[in-house]
């Protein structure tokens, strides 16, 4: 019990919440960066959590987003000789965000007031020795610290292996880019040699843009003499 309390003056109940004033929010950047900072050993997709108030938006993500991609994913290892895991891994997966959904998608209000009369009732020194002020926590790194408990203690990982997680993490983004512009290549491609009409403006196009270009060279040295 800290120095300067007696128990006469203990609160009969103290629960240790956020005011209603101060509120905190995980946003989907932030949340990403800390799954790419603390990321899994074998990643097959890159994280990216994304958080909606539109329950078809949810239906569809899990769907297309999730479950057709583990199909695939699952005949691929089927194909090669390997038992497929990836479907029982996400229905495992969203059974629990299901368990997790009614408290997630909902918001209450309690008042701290017990709490905080109790803290202010405390001298300098207890203060800083029995810092229970949820205020004073630094968000980001309670998130990050969440991540690793996760990976740690719920996957059984080691951070020693975290090195080649991130080079796991880094691969897959250069796969990603080089996707999408595998992608635009062939969407230009096709806009370009397909559409006659689209063929005949990117040429006029271009040779008109040449033909300006030219004649601006062609002047420099005429305006640089005078």
């Amino acid at each position: 019990m800290p120095r300067e309390m007696k128990s006469n003056h203990l609160a009969a109940l103290v629960l240790c919440l956020l005011p209603e004033d101060f509120s905190v929010c995980f946003e989907e950047r932030s949340s990403q960066e800390c799954f790419m900072k603390i990321p899994l050993d074998s990643p097959v997709r890159l994280p990216a959590p994304k958080f909606t108030l539109s329950r078809f938006y949810r239906e569809w993500n899990r769907v297309f987003d999730h479950f057709i991609p583990a199909w695939v994913m699952d005949i691929g290892l089927r194909m090669a000789g390997k038992k497929p895991i990836l479907m029982r891994l996400q229905t495992k997966l969203w059974r629990s965000v299901s368990c997790l959904e009614y408290f997630t998608s909902r918001q209450w209000t309690f008042t701290n007031d017990n709490v905080t009369q109790l803290f202010g009732r405390m001298c300098a020194d207890d203060q800083k020795e029995f810092n229970f002020d949820v205020r004073r926590i630094h968000w980001p790194t309670y998130l990050e610290n969440y991540c690793i408990g996760v990976k740690c203690y719920a996957l059984k990982e080691e951070l020693s292996d975290l090195s080649n997680a991130r080079l796991a993490v880094q691969r897959l983004i250069l796969r990603r880019r080089f996707k999408w512009l595998l992608v635009l290549a062939v969407v230009v491609w096709f806009v370009r040699w397909r559409h006659r009409v689209v063929q005949f403006i990117w040429n006029r196009a271009f040779w008109t843009l040449l033909h300006v270009y030219s004649a601006i060279v062609s002047r420099i040295p005429k305006m640089i003499n005078r």
